[in-house]
């Protein structure tokens, strides 16, 4: 037993670090690490806002350009009565000719995305008529609002024409 215990004196003893923690150096990099990602976290959720007040603008495009094809194929009126308190609208086939919205004639309703303000309809009617043969409307400015962004659509009498401003 002497034996090994004198072997074991004679090996070479390293320090032991006790230094335990983070330097400096590594702190200054895992902070600019994170700042960096969370720049790039916040200009990516900003276009956020954009691109979702555009995509709902797309969809009233979409959806008053299939109100328009219906009333030209069907050869009947299609109404589109927008609401602004609950941020929606819905779309009517005229089926008794009466250029009103009757609640047995609707056939979509469709509300904006939460955060999307349907802001108004101007002129002030909030509702809109596709008129048969040929699809032709009034002149409307739908607006919409999200996080001080501002999306219009625009539809024009003489054509019925549909696009975003």
């Amino acid at each position: 037993m002497a034996a090994g215990y004198a072997i074991l004196n004679f090996m070479p003893h390293h320090p032991v670090s006790r230094a335990k923690g983070f330097t400096l150096i590594e702190l200054i990099a895992v902070i600019a690490i994170v700042a960096v990602v969370s720049g790039m976290s916040l200009a990516s959720f900003s276009t956020l806002t954009g691109d979702r007040l555009t995509a709902n603008a797309r969809k009233i495009v979409s959806d008053l350009c299939w109100a328009r094809q219906l009333a030209a194929a069907k050869h009947r009126n299609h109404i589109v009565v927008f609401d602004t308190a609950a941020e929606s609208y819905v779309i009517y086939d005229d089926l008794d000719a009466d250029a009103s919205a009757d609640p047995s004639e609707e056939i979509k309703e469709q509300i904006l995305t939460t955060g999307i303000d349907l802001v108004s309809v101007t002129p002030p009617t909030a509702q809109l008529t596709f008129g048969f043969p040929l699809g032709t409307t009034q002149t409307k400015t739908i607006t919409l609002s999200s996080q001080g962004k501002i999306r219009a659509v625009v539809t024009f009498a003489n054509t019925g024409y549909v696009r975003i401003q």
